[in-house]
């Protein structure tokens, strides 16, 4: 389940809200299911691969990344 911010200065920051394996899923959430839009912009793809591999790697280095590719 994806959680939209609603844009008010009410809405807690997303890094406060979710640990970094939940951040690490929306991010590769987004980089499926905007994989054609992703694919004629290679900067912005690259920024959220980076990210959601820092994110991966927060949640537990290698054995957080591969726990998260497998699910």
């Amino acid at each position: 389940m994806i959680v939209v911010n609603d844009g008010t200065a009410a809405a807690s920051s997303t890094t406060k809200r979710f640990g970094p394996r939940q951040r690490a899923r929306y991010f590769k959430h987004i980089l499926d299911s905007q994989a054609k839009t992703l694919a004629t912009d290679s900067n912005t793809q690259a920024w959220l691969w980076k990210r959601y591999l820092k994110m991966a790697a927060r949640a537990g280095g290698l054995e957080g990344y591969q726990t998260l590719r497998q699910g």
